[in-house]
């Protein structure tokens, strides 16, 4: 199958999207599909993908959208129309780029079909953010966008029952992201990652990866660590994100005077094997945000044999509590975090049961082969109709892929 995904800006820094995006498009080229990623800004994509190597996806970088409204030119329009021409399906990973906006209408006049990614930008909290702005721009092109959609990509029904009030179409496919395993197969040992963290390692280690933005509730994970200090339970506190750099101050400036500068270490965004350090030596994984998706960073710090505590606010809250890995608070209150934190930091055998609990989760319900089947199965409703004669594989096998189709 001839799939096109497109997301304007492949920077790692933008956080779990970009992650999703860069690896649906891998496995499924590794899959035998024919992907091509189009984007205007390809600064984090992979050096193999650009240069073309077999089994990857090909790149299409556009030019920079121009103008106040970041607009597709009258060239990047017609060469996105002639490869949706030779396409069977494409994937948007965002909608409220005007430039998405435009790429569902070219495909819509082609005949493409295309599916819409949510990723949690339908949620009721996020919708409630620049709440005018984004009723103006569902009302002049959104309700659009989705009525011509095939699909809206959800992760987990918690938001799909969100999505539907603003995309009442008749399918949503509900799909977990693909997430690559290879890193998380076989770990380090927990102390030799503990080794390479800053911090007391005799003191329970609480880890925080994600965009440093208020959504993220992060200013109430330095408060509850202030609050542990002051009732004597100290913990070390990893950072580690990119983001509002005034945000980022403040959380500093706030430590600083509650006297536990030296235990809050911002590691910046980091990735590869630091990423590994960080979340297999932490005790802790906490992500309390007012707002949440899938959670990337929950399910990777589980792949690591870490246990998480996050909020009801994330949408596959439900299935990390059930999985007997997770700690779920009602929202993210500062004294909520310190509780959930204590209570976990005086239990290390507590802890390392959720671990384990969580590592065997991740890798049977999240394993790759069976969500790429999940996204095949989608995909090929949209492209092929409910009454395909061969199973999808079966079609990759018949059917030759054209280089440079």
């Amino acid at each position: 199958m001839r799939v096109v995904h497109f997301l304007h800006q492949i920077r790692s820094e933008d956080g779990g999207v970009v992650k999703a995006t860069l690896d649906l498009c891998s496995a499924l080229a590794v899959r035998g599909h024919d992907v091509t990623l189009v984007t205007s800004d390809a600064t984090d994509v992979p050096e193999a993908w650009k240069n073309g190597q077999s089994a990857c996806p090909r790149v299409e970088e556009f030019p920079p959208f121009t103008g106040p409204l970041k607009l597709m030119s009258r060239w990047a329009k017609r060469s996105m129309e002639l490869l949706l021409t030779k396409s069977d399906l494409i994937h948007i990973h965002e909608f409220w780029q005007p430039a998405a906006a435009q790429v569902a209408m070219i495909a819509k006049r082609v005949g493409t079909p295309y599916v819409v990614s949510a990723h949690g930008m339908l949620n009721d909290w996020s919708m409630a953010q620049s709440a005018l702005k984004k009723q103006v721009f569902m009302r002049v092109v959104g309700n659009r966008m989705f009525r011509g959609a095939g699909a809206v990509h959800c992760t987990a029904e918690g938001e799909a029952r969100q999505a539907v009030r603003w995309a009442p179409i008749r399918q949503t496919g509900i799909v977990p992201l693909v997430m690559d395993m290879a890193p998380y197969r076989t770990l380090p040992a927990r102390q030799q990652c503990r080794t390479k963290v800053p911090g007391n390692p005799n003191t329970t280690t609480v880890a925080y990866m994600g965009r440093l933005h208020p959504q993220k509730g992060v200013d109430r994970l330095v408060s509850a660590a202030i609050e542990l200090h002051k009732s004597g339970q100290p913990v070390e506190v990893l950072i580690a994100g990119a983001g509002d750099q005034a945000y980022r101050e403040s959380m500093e400036k706030m430590a600083e005077e509650a006297g536990i500068g030296d235990r809050v270490h911002f590691l910046g965004h980091i990735g590869g094997t630091r990423k590994i350090n960080m979340l297999r030596g932490a005790d802790i994984l906490v992500l309390p945000s007012f707002q949440e998706n899938f959670g990337l960073v929950l399910v990777e710090a589980l792949a690591c044999g870490t246990p998480v505590i996050t909020t009801r606010a994330v949408d596959i809250w439900p299935e990390l509590e059930a999985s007997g890995s997770s700690k779920v608070i009602d929202n993210p209150d500062a004294s909520l975090v310190a509780s959930a934190i204590r209570e976990l930091a005086q239990d290390p055998a507590r802890r390392e049961e959720m671990g384990r609990l969580g590592r065997a989760w991740v890798l049977e319900h999240l394993e790759p082969q069976r969500v790429l089947d999940q996204f095949e199965s989608l995909y090929g409703r949209l492209v092929y109709g409910n009454g395909m004669e061969a199973s999808m594989r079966e079609r990759i096998q018949t059917t030759p892929v054209a280089a440079g189709a």
